[in-house]
């Protein structure tokens, strides 16, 4: 049997629209303590803004608090979704999955405020408040493109695996290569395999920071290749993403469509059957049926 107030925090607690005024202002209400959170995060870095620092020292606990209160919300009332329906199993497989594991991470710093923490566990606190920039990635539930470029990703994950694999065997290569061809006369850059890769890496995207180069001219052949086949190993991805990131925008565009047709039909048939059952007036002379009016159908 359905819990009325847990299905009742599970529909608060997903991302609503204006057809759902509550839901919607939940939303609103957390990404507003996630951007408070985070400029606060921001200044109290900066020189000379340690009232900032403090004030959000003192906010912090009630932010911790709020991410904590959502966390526990969404852990309880997640079985209401047919995903997560099994009690224990359904929480636990929610409880593993990326933005449950985010929201985790967005309230871990906590334990900088467990009495005797740092002498329990090796690990400086600032290392722990590290975690707070977890809180970015909570944001990706309330934005709609985030979730279709996550949808066109996982879309082409196979060809995106191939490119990659096809990527990495190009780093270690290209690395074997100018580290055989350039060891001789330019140990110092090239003295070893992994020390080759950086400078295939950096070539391979075309970033190029100039601190390690070929002098060879063999090996300044080998590396005008690598600089070609790097541009042709990023650009593939990069149209595979675009095209499926279309194809994904089209595809909601038509659901929502669909969805909108579905509540129109609705709202017909409701109407229709209201009508439909809405007694007859008789006429108290004739005793015959009386058309109802424009008015009195729309009504």
């Amino acid at each position: 049997m359905t819990n009325t107030r847990r299905s009742t925090t599970h529909r608060l607690l997903l991302p609503g629209g204006f057809h759902d005024l509550p839901s919607l202002l939940i939303d609103v209400f957390i990404v507003g303590v996630i951007l408070v959170d985070l400029f606060f995060i921001v200044i109290s870095t900066v020189p000379g803004y340690e009232r900032h620092s403090e004030l959000f020292e003192q906010l912090e606990p009630l932010v911790l608090a709020i991410f904590a209160l959502e966390y526990g919300l969404r852990l309880w009332s997640c079985v209401e979704s047919e995903a997560y329906s099994r009690p224990l199993l359904g929480r636990l497989r929610y409880a593993l999955t990326p933005l449950a594991i985010a929201d985790l991470l967005a309230i871990l710093p906590i334990v900088a405020f467990v009495p005797g923490f740092g002498d329990l566990v090796p690990i400086e606190l600032s290392a722990v408040r590290l975690f707070r920039l977890a809180r970015l990635t909570k944001l990706t539930r309330y934005m709609a493109s985030v979730r279709t470029l996550s949808k066109a990703i996982w879309r082409v994950r196979n060809e995106l695996g191939a490119i990659a694999a096809m990527s990495v065997l190009l780093i270690v290569g290209s690395s074997m290569i100018m580290w055989g061809l350039e060891r001789g006369k330019n140990p110092e850059h090239f003295g070893s395999i992994p020390e080759a890769m950086w400078w295939a890496i950096v070539t391979m995207t075309t970033v190029g920071y100039g601190d390690m180069t070929p002098v060879t001219p063999i090996g300044r052949l080998v590396a005008s290749g690598v600089m070609i086949f790097g541009i042709a190993m990023f650009a593939l991805p990069a149209g595979l993403l675009g095209a499926a990131f279309t194809e994904e925008v089209r595809r909601e565009s038509q659901r929502r469509k669909l969805l909108r047709a579905r509540r129109l039909r609705k709202a017909d048939h409701l109407r229709t059957d209201k009508i439909e059952h809405k007694a007859p007036v008789v006429c108290p002379h004739c005793q015959k049926p009386i058309f109802h009016s424009a008015e009195e159908i729309q009504g």
